[in-house]
C-alpha cells in the first residue's frame, strides 16, 4: 500500500492582520499619542490663577502678604497717581527702570557687579527655569505652577526671609547654605536633593537664585521705601545696602562656641528640663515633642500660611540631623516662622543640652 505524503497546510494569516493592527495602533495610542497630541494646554501655566496663594492681610496685620511684585507695584502706583505723589514719571515705570539698570540681563552694571559670580549667571539661569521655576516661579517669588499643590509651599526668594541658614535670624544665606539646601534637599517637604545634578550646575544655580533674591529685595526695598516717605526712593542708597546685607563678612556663621559636651544622661536631663521650663519649647512642641504643645494649631508662617511645630520624634530635621546642625537650628532659629533662637537666651552648654534631649527624642541611645 502506497502511503501518501500529507503536507500540513500553511495557517490561514485571514483575520489576523486586523487583529495585528488593532494592537499597534492601541499601542501607538497609549505610549505615543500623549507626546504626539503635547500642545500649549501642556505647557507651564505661568500666570494661572492661585487660588491658595495669600494675597489679603489674615488676623495679624504684622504679617507680610504673599502678594506677587507686579501687583503690589501696581497698587501702589495707582494710590501714587491718585495722591499726586511729585515723582518724576509712574511708579511702575520708575521702579522698573531702575531695576533693570542695575540687573537687567544686558545691564553693564551687572556684568560689572563684585556680588556675584558673572559667568555662572546663564548657566545658573537654564537650570533654574528648567529644574526649579516650576514650583518658585521664574522670577523666583514662590509661585510657579506646582506651587499651589504643595505644602509648605516653595520659599519667595524676593523676601529676605530663609528657614535654613549659618546666619542668625535677619542675616541673608550664604553660598554654602544654599549649596546645602540644593544638593541635600528639605527633608519632609516637597524640596527634592539635586545630587546628581552636576556640582558645577549646582554652584551655578546657587548663583542664579542669589540674583533673584538680591534683584528682588531690591525692588521690594525701593517700594516700600517710596510708599514710607511719599516720594521715590534714592535707588543708589538702596542698592548698597541691600548688596550690602548679602556680603559674606555680614552673615556670620554660627557656630557652637564651646565643643560638643557629652552625651550622656545628665545632659538629656538638663535639656528635658529646659525644654519643658525655661526654654518653654513644650509650648509649641509638647513635652514629648511630637509636635502638639497647647499653641501649635495657632501658627502662621510670615506669610499668613498655616504652619505646625516639628514633631521631633521623627527624627526627619529639614536643615541635617547632625548634632551641629541641630545647634545652629536651635540657637539660630528659623527665619519667616514663629520659631526664635536660643542665642543670648541660653549658654552654649544650654543648647547642647537641648541638642542632646532633642536626639534622645528620635530613639538616640546614651552609649554603654
Amino acid at each position: 500500500m502506497q502511503l501518501s505524503r500529507v503536507i500540513p497546510s500553511e495557517p490561514s494569516r485571514r483575520g489576523s492582520a486586523p487583529a495585528g493592527l488593532v494592537f499597534w495602533a492601541l499601542g501607538l495610542l497609549v505610549f505615543a499619542g500623549p507626546f504626539a497630541c503635547k500642545g500649549e494646554s501642556d505647557q507651564p501655566q505661568w500666570d494661572a490663577a492661585d487660588a491658595t496663594r495669600k494675597t489679603e492681610f489674615v488676623d495679624d496685620e504684622d504679617l507680610v502678604r504673599d502678594l506677587p511684585f507686579a501687583k503690589d507695584l501696581a497698587s501702589l502706583a495707582a494710590f501714587a497717581a491718585e495722591e499726586e505723589w511729585d515723582l518724576d514719571g509712574n511708579l511702575v515705570d520708575l521702579v522698573t527702570g531702575e531695576s533693570e539698570a542695575r540687573y537687567g540681563w544686558e545691564s553693564r552694571a551687572l556684568l560689572d557687579s563684585d556680588s556675584f559670580v558673572g559667568w555662572r549667571l546663564e548657566s545658573g539661569r537654564r537650570t533654574y527655569e528648567r529644574e526649579c521655576a516650576g514650583c518658585h516661579a521664574l522670577n523666583g517669588d514662590g509661585g510657579g505652577p506646582a506651587a499651589q499643590y504643595l505644602f509648605p509651599r516653595p520659599r519667595n526668594f524676593r523676601k529676605r526671609e530663609f528657614k535654613f541658614q549659618s546666619a542668625p535670624v535677619g542675616g541673608r544665606p550664604r553660598r554654602e547654605d544654599l549649596m546645602r539646601t540644593v544638593t541635600k534637599g528639605l527633608v519632609g517637604s516637597a524640596m527634592p536633593a539635586f545630587r546628581l545634578l552636576p556640582e558645577e550646575k549646582r554652584h551655578d544655580v546657587v548663583e542664579y537664585v542669589r540674583y533673584l533674591s538680591i534683584r528682588g529685595e531690591f525692588e521690594q526695598t525701593l517700594l516700600e521705601w517710596t510708599d514710607l516717605d511719599g516720594e521715590f526712593a534714592d535707588p543708589d542708597e538702596v542698592q548698597e545696602l541691600v548688596e550690602d546685607r548679602w556680603e559674606r563678612s555680614n552673615n556670620p556663621v554660627t557656630v557652637p562656641l564651646i565643643a560638643e559636651t557629652d552625651f550622656d544622661q545628665d545632659s538629656i536631663e538638663r535639656g528635658r528640663l529646659l525644654f519643658t521650663n525655661a526654654a518653654a519649647c513644650n509650648g509649641c512642641h509638647g513635652d514629648t515633642g511630637l509636635g502638639d504643645g497647647p499653641t501649635a494649631d495657632s501658627f502662621r508662617d510670615a506669610w499668613g500660611y498655616p504652619i505646625r511645630p516639628r514633631d521631633l520624634t521623627t527624627g526627619q530635621f529639614r536643615a541635617g540631623i547632625d548634632p551641629s546642625d541641630i545647634y545652629r537650628v536651635i540657637a539660630n532659629g528659623i527665619g519667616g516662622t514663629p520659631m526664635p533662637g536660643a542665642l543670648g537666651n541660653n549658654t552654649p552648654e544650654e543648647i547642647w543640652d537641648l541638642v542632646h534631649f532633642v536626639q534622645h527624642l528620635t530613639g538616640k541611645e546614651v552609649s554603654r
